[in-house]
């Protein structure tokens, strides 16, 4: 007879449906009633967790991998362990970092994760990134990474994390900003999109640094029409408010 655990196992974090188990419970001979027997077991010891329905279908999971804070906290932590520096707002992770039906758990993933001291919010702007405590402690060695933002310590913890992370992202820029000008003969108008390159990193993250720096008047964000730019002008294109042609080139300026 089919080991019905085990079947649920091997499937780990993507799940099972119950037609795949169906399938796998018949090439073994398996009857129906024997499987629904069977998973009703599991589910009272606790082995198995569901049914979850997705997408008209009926999953299951071995427990501990169902969409839940625990299960979508461990792929977050993957996710900004990966990244390193990189730094990804909540809203990036969540669309691209977690698929359904474990989106609905994205909350309580990242309420486990930072409760449990794994990672630590950073404010940047009016978005929110997601730091990895390896790499919080690698940016500022004697910050204890917070384990509650309830306390007025631990709130202060996040708020110095942000003023760390938003000075070094400055930095990295202004250092690829005066190489890319240095490449163009000094030059100071440079290409928004080969400054993304350059960084590597995400389009939302230079663009939201470059509007603030504008309207610091420490950037110059200049406008032009796409028929003509390159594909790397065009990839970092820069929307702006109230102007039909996009910003393809930026100048910075000291304070």
């Amino acid at each position: 007879m089919a080991d019905v655990n085990i079947i649920i196992q091997e499937a780990g974090a993507k799940g099972i449906s119950l037609p795949q188990i169906r399938e796998k419970a018949r090439k073994a001979s398996v009857s129906e009633e024997a499987l629904q027997s069977e998973i009703k077991r599991l589910r009272a010891a606790q082995q198995i967790a569901g049914p979850v329905k997705y997408r008209g279908s009926l999953y299951y999971y071995s427990k501990g991998y169902e969409p839940g804070g625990e299960s979508v906290s461990r792929m977050i932590e993957a996710a900004v362990r990966d990244g390193g520096e990189r730094l990804m707002t909540l809203k990036q992770l969540e669309e691209k970092k977690i698929h359904q039906p474990f989106k609905r758990a994205f909350d309580d993933g990242v309420a486990v994760l930072v409760g449990s001291g794994r990672a630590v919010k950073v404010k940047g702007g009016s978005s929110t990134y997601l730091l990895h405590v390896d790499v919080a402690r690698r940016l500022l060695p004697a910050l204890e990474a917070p384990v509650m933002a309830s306390s007025e310590a631990a709130l202060t913890g996040v708020n110095k994390m942000g003023t760390a992370v938003e000075s070094t992202f400055r930095s990295n820029v202004w250092t690829a900003y005066e190489a890319l000008k240095l490449e163009q003969h000094g030059l100071s108008a440079v290409s928004i999109g080969r400054l993304i390159r350059r960084l590597s990193c995400t389009k939302e993250a230079l663009h939201k640094f470059l509007l603030a720096e504008a309207a610091a008047e420490r950037a110059d964000l200049h406008p032009t029409t796409l028929v003509e730019t390159s594909e790397e002008d065009r990839e970092g294109a820069l929307p702006l408010p109230g102007r039909s042609e996009p910003a393809v080139t930026v100048t910075l300026r000291r304070e």
